[in-house]
Formats: C-alpha cells, sequence, structure tokens
C-alpha cells in the first residue's frame, strides 16, 4: 500500500464532483440494465473516463520569476 500512497501523493484524489460523477454513472448504468439505451452506456463510459482523469490527475503548480527583482512567484493553476 505504500506504492499506492507514493503514486497518488501530489494528485488530487476524489473530491465532491468526481465522486458525484461517479455516482451519476452508476446511476446511468443501472437505467441502462432495464432500459437497453445505448446513449446511457455510453455517457457513463465517458463519465468514468472524466472521473478516474479527474482522480489521477496532479496538482498544477505555476512558478514565475520576475526578470527586474528575481522574486518567484509560485501559485495553483
Amino acid at each position: 500500500m505504500n506504492w499506492l500512497a507514493r503514486m497518488m501523493y501530489g494528485r488530487y484524489g476524489t473530491d465532491q464532483l468526481g465522486f458525484f460523477t461517479l455516482l451519476l454513472m452508476l446511476i446511468l448504468n443501472m437505467v441502462f440494465a432495464f432500459t437497453g439505451w445505448d446513449a446511457l452506456y455510453i455517457l457513463s463510459f465517458a463519465l468514468a473516463i472524466l472521473s478516474i482523469f479527474r482522480i489521477f490527475s496532479k496538482k498544477g503548480n505555476i512558478q514565475i520569476t520576475c526578470p527586474k527583482c528575481r522574486h518567484e512567484f509560485v501559485k495553483k493553476s
């Protein structure tokens, strides 16, 4: 489990939007199971990809150095 903690360091992980998209994906999959509408399956698959991408995306930091005074500004993107 230590490798998982090291891999997830500096990443967003699950947040409220990620949890909501996963929940919506599950609901759409259940509705698809009863109706058989392919559009629901495609939409739920896209939501799953979006959720996984958000969970594993890294937190971006932007570093800008002033050319005159050499002061460094570090902000999150």
